[in-house]
C-alpha cells in the first residue's frame, strides 16, 4: 500500500518546495510513493524554479497548468488525478508545509474507507527557514520553536483519504476561486455528510510544520462559501481536467 501527495503553488517557489519534497520523500521512516506538484503559477521564473526543484527527484511529478490567477481547488483536483492509480491514499497538502519523519507511516495504518485523516499544524517564525533542516537535532529545534496555529487548527494542513474516495466525491469544491479560506473545511463537513469519520492527528504525529510567509491578501476571502448542508459531490459539470458528458 503506497500514499501519493499532491501540492499545488502560484507564484510562490524557493527553499520551501524543495524543504516539502525532501521532507515527503527522504525523510521518512516509509517514504511517499510520489508527490504531484500541480504549478498555476503566471511568474515564469518561479514556475522555472519550482520545475527545477521536482526535477531533482525521481518521486516528484511537476504538472505545469499556467493560470491567471489563485484556482487552488482546481488545481488541487487535477494534482488528484494524476496521482499514481496504484496509491491506495492520496494526501493533500500545502507548498508552505514540511512533515516528520513519521507521517506516511502513520497515514499508513489510520487511513481506510471509513475515515479521513486531518492534522494539527504549528507555524515557524521568520527566521526559523532552515536551508537543510532535516537531521534529528535541527528538526527537533525547529519543532520546539513552532508557535501553535490558532483556533482553526489548520484544516488544510493535511487531508488524506483513499484515493477511490476523492474520485467518488469529485475532488474540491471548485466554486472556491480566485482566494482562499472555506475549502478545506468545507471538505470536512462534505466527508461528515458522507458518513465518514474524521481522525485528527495531533501535532505530535506528523510535525507539521507551516514555514513562514507574508500574510497572503487571499487569507480568508473565501470563507463564505461554505455550505454546511451542500451536496456531498462537488462540481456537477467536471472537476479537474474531467469534463461531464452532456
Amino acid at each position: 500500500m503506497q500514499v501519493s501527495f499532491v501540492v499545488m503553488t502560484y507564484n510562490r517557489g524557493g527553499v520551501r518546495v524543495w524543504n516539502l519534497l525532501r521532507s515527503l520523500l527522504t525523510y521518512q521512516t516509509v517514504p511517499a510513493a510520489e508527490v504531484v506538484v500541480v504549478d498555476t503559477s503566471d511568474n515564469a521564473q518561479i514556475a522555472q524554479d519550482v520545475a527545477a526543484a521536482c526535477g531533482e527527484m525521481r518521486e516528484a511529478r511537476y504538472v505545469r497548468r499556467r493560470r491567471d490567477g489563485l484556482f487552488k481547488s482546481w488545481a488541487l483536483n487535477v494534482g488528484i488525478q494524476h496521482t499514481d492509480p496504484y496509491s491506495k491514499i492520496v494526501a493533500v497538502t500545502d507548498i508552505d508545509f514540511m512533515f516528520g519523519p513519521h507521517t506516511v507511516e502513520m497515514l499508513l495504518r489510520l487511513v481506510n474507507h471509513q475515515t479521513v485523516c486531518h492534522t494539527i499544524p504549528k507555524r515557524l517564525g521568520a527566521d526559523a527557514l532552515e536551508v537543510d533542516p532535516f537531521t534529528a537535532e535541527r528538526w527537533a529545534a525547529l519543532c520546539k520553536a513552532a508557535q501553535p496555529w490558532g483556533e482553526s487548527n489548520g484544516p488544510g494542513a493535511l487531508q488524506a483519504a483513499e484515493r477511490g474516495w476523492w474520485f467518488h466525491v469529485r475532488g474540491y469544491d471548485e466554486r472556491f476561486e480566485r482566494g482562499l479560506g472555506g475549502m478545506d473545511r468545507d471538505m470536512l463537513l462534505r466527508a461528515a455528510r458522507d458518513g465518514m469519520r474524521a481522525v485528527q492527528l495531533p501535532f505530535a504525529a506528523t510535525n507539521a510544520l507551516h514555514q513562514w510567509h507574508p500574510e497572503s491578501p487571499y487569507k480568508d476571502a473565501l470563507n463564505h462559501l461554505v455550505d454546511e448542508h451542500g451536496p456531498v459531490r462537488a462540481n456537477p459539470d467536471g472537476w479537474g481536467e474531467i469534463e461531464e458528458a452532456r
